[in-house]
């Protein structure tokens, strides 16, 4: 017996409806409240504004997001992070209808949806599901595409509608899903050809959303990236030629980066056993569907080659998950087929079930820590670097993971927005330039034409504003603008104010975030991914100033917990003449944000400076038991006698 839901054929209704409810249920209390780290804060405040976020446009989310930003009693980060749980939980509707029409009839009935289930809570699903990102929406229209193909239910223009409206939110993934759908839309007969022009007009038909780019152009009171002023504006913002360069990598890179995404996929992220068991399922698949065998193997293996393919190259970048949730969905229908054969076959069912749930009880983060409701460190942290600028300041950032959060609290919190927030990496575009200008009609006009590009037009941008008082993220933002900096705390003075009246240091605000920081459980890695990267970069900066105490201090807090111990003395034994010499520590293992194991091995450096032998073999010994390959050999050339 059938039942149908959305257009969809299940086995049963109570187990479809119980599957999306429970992964709902789950993703609405783990989801977080507040923006975080990398594109949330661009995403947010296109979305509450209707403005366009980085290119080439996402148009679905952004339309979508408006309505959810402005929910009665509802926070706009709330209501865009309830978006994207409800997408994901949805997406579970047409896994589930894949996987049980991989199954024979008489398999049990809670096996497709306890696989799928596992799956969409893991780790791996779970992290973009829980942020104000796009990929939930690609999946959920690319897998009902795909799910109402298989099941033949779905003309195939409303398949190209599907299939376009996934490309609405991330033009990759819409690809990807297309060509899964292809081995289903092939045949010898004259139909497929039409099949072929359906899906393709039904495509055309599903990106009109994309017609709302002509009218976010015509905005000046909204955030829109790229202006999209002129037709090659537009071309330029579609063809996304700003990333272009993050794709060249050359085919041994690639494989290299793509053997370390599945090493980090199946062992640091524990999805091992599943990979290992959709292996299996997919040798079963050869025989009896092969259509559905060559959609899964895409799905697999597509987002592997396209996170392989950047040229930068991180695995904490969440955004390689967000890709790899179709992947992840595959593995899990694989993985029913697979234990459905074995338990056909032989006793081992039960050891692949067990394999299959322990990879989500014990993935990264784990199932008991699996959370972020409470993580508000990326939102504490920007508006703790606004308020420590004076009123009317010039503030020049560089690193996205304050710019972001900064431009979400001043555009949506309307927090501080008397601060000039000047964005580096985007003072080269000159719509971001006529965005400053609407947002700050007070600041007097410059020359925009002239040397220098970046550094070149915010120099003139503070030449012509001189009453105004000029705060920097870090100090080598002060060599190419010919300003004299020194430390005030979580930001640099710049300027004639260090030597009229150097500033007091204060760090207490710093130390506040990274204690909430610490207190967060394992699975809100934005906080403290934030917190390392902004206390190693400030640590070393202020040794290089003379600052080492200061620098010791900053360094243990922004310690995450497993670093921590009580061998750590304290900071007034750490002598403050230590100056920091020299190029910055150079890192085998890459990382996009911060690795909080780099941040103990300079302390450790630190705390060798300055005598502290016992309590540098500590921490570095900390740094080493994270992996970071640095510490171990330093503890190993240690080891060795001498001669």
């Amino acid at each position: 017996m059938t039942a149908c839901l959305l257009g969809l054929a299940f086995r049963s209704r109570a187990w479809a409806l119980g599957s999306v409810t429970l992964v709902l249920g789950v993703l609405l209390a783990t989801m977080p409240h507040h923006v975080g780290l990398f594109d949330e804060g661009e995403l947010a405040v296109a979305a509450y504004e209707l403005g366009l976020g980085h290119p080439p446009g996402q148009p679905l989310h952004t339309l979508l997001g408006a309505i959810f930003a402005h929910l009665p009693a509802i926070a706009p980060a709330t209501g865009l992070a309830v978006l994207s749980a409800l997408a994901a939980a949805f997406a579970v509707l047409p896994a589930l209808a894949i996987a049980e029409s991989a199954l024979p009839d008489d398999a049990p009935s809670w096996l497709a949806p306890a696989c799928i289930v596992t799956v969409a809570l893991h780790g791996i699903v779970w992290e973009a599901s829980t942020r104000i990102e796009v990929y939930p929406l690609a999946v959920v229209c690319g897998l009902f595409a795909l799910a109402r193909v298989i099941q033949g239910a779905l003309h195939p223009l409303r398949a190209g509608l599907l299939l376009g409206l996934s490309a609405c939110a991330n033009p990759v993934l819409a690809a990807l899903f297309g060509v899964a759908t292809l081995p289903f839309l092939v045949g010898s007969d004259r139909a497929a050809a039409r099949r072929f022009g359906a899906v393709f007009l039904g495509g055309i038909a599903g990106l009109l959303p994309y017609a709302y780019l002509a009218v976010a152009a015509r905005r000046n009171d909204a955030f829109v990236w790229g202006g999209l002023d002129s037709a090659q504006e537009l071309t330029h913002y579609l063809m996304g030629r700003d990333y272009a360069g993050n794709l060249g990598a050359t085919r041994e890179v690639r494989l290299e980066q793509a053997l370390a995404f599945l090493d980090y996929v199946g062992r640091t992220r524990a999805f091992g056993g599943v990979l290992l068991t959709a292996v299996l399922g997919l040798f079963c698949l050869v025989r009896r569907a092969k259509p559905l065998l060559a959609s899964l193997v895409v799905l697999l293996l597509g987002p592997v080659i396209v996170v392989s393919s950047n040229t930068v190259f991180g695995l904490d970048v969440p955004d390689y998950l967000g890709y790899f949730a179709c992947g992840a969905y595959a593995a899990a229908i694989a993985s029913a087929v697979a234990i459905d054969e074995s338990r056909r076959r032989s006793r081992l069912a039960p050891i692949f079930v067990l394999a299959f749930a322990l990879g989500s009880v014990v993935g990264t983060p784990s199932a008991w820590s699996r959370t972020r409701a409470d993580d508000d460190v990326c939102m504490r942290v920007a508006r703790a670097v606004l308020d420590s600028c004076p009123r009317g300041a010039v503030l020049i950032l560089e690193s996205d993971h304050l710019i972001s959060p900064a431009l979400f609290a001043q555009r949506v919190e309307h927090h501080r927005t008397d601060v000039v927030v000047v964005a580096r990496g985007l003072m080269a575009s000159s719509w971001y330039l006529r965005l400053l200008a609407t947002q700050h009609p007070t600041l007097a006009p410059y020359r925009v034409r002239g040397p220098g590009e970046r550094d070149g037009r915010i120099g003139r941008l503070l030449a012509a504003n001189p009453s105004r008082r000029v705060r920097l993220e870090h100090p080598r933002l002060a060599g190419p603008l010919r300003l004299s900096v020194c430390p005030a705390g979580i930001v640099w003075v710049a300027g004639s104010e260090c030597a009229m009246a150097p500033p007091a240091l204060d760090f207490a605000p710093l130390y506040r975030v990274a204690a909430r920081a610490r207190a967060l459980p394992d699975g809100a890695i934005d906080g403290r991914l934030v917190i390392s990267a902004i206390t190693y970069r400030l640590g070393l900066d202020l040794q290089r100033a003379g600052r080492s105490r200061e620098a010791y201090a900053v360094l243990v807090a922004g310690l995450p917990n497993p670093f921590r111990g009580g061998f750590l003395p304290p900071a007034s034994r750490i002598p403050e003449w230590l100056v920091l010499e020299g190029p910055d520590p150079h890192f085998a293992r890459r990382t996009a944000i911060a690795d909080p194991a780099r941040n103990a091995f300079v302390l450790g450096h630190l705390l060798v400076r300055a005598g502290q032998t016992d309590a540098a073999v500590a921490i570095t010994v900390r740094a080493a038991d994270d992996g970071l390959p640095e510490a171990i050999d330093l503890l190993r050339r240690a080891s060795r006698p001498t001669e």
